[in-house]
């Protein structure tokens, strides 16, 4: 990871207030594209939010056992994600928290 934690999240942020606010004001020929953006940013964030959990249970170095899904809506991707969690010994024991990381996103 090149760029601090910190330091994403930020850009994270003013990427999905931009884009939230280009949608609002919703240029038709552009819209397509805006809402895929929005899609991709919160898989980002959900896939920021369960590293740095997931970090903080088990040191810096620990990498989450999946990948990033945006074709996918985010409920399915949450939905892969749990499983992959329940799948895999290893994880079982972050999935309780990864749950309610997931829960909070999926709204």
């Amino acid at each position: 990871q090149s760029v601090p934690r910190p330091r994403a999240f930020e850009v994270l942020a003013h990427l999905r207030a931009t884009c939230a606010s280009r949608q609002t004001r919703g240029l038709a020929d552009e819209g397509h594209e805006w809402e895929r953006l929005h899609s991709i940013l919160h898989h980002i964030r959900a896939l920021m939010l369960l590293s740095s959990a997931y970090r903080s249970m088990h040191g810096e170095q620990a990498q989450l056992p999946f990948s990033f899904g945006s074709r996918q809506a985010i409920e399915q991707s949450c939905l892969n994600w749990r499983q992959r969690l329940e799948a895999d010994p290893g994880t079982a024991t972050f999935l309780p928290l990864a749950e309610e990381i997931l829960r909070g996103e999926e709204t």
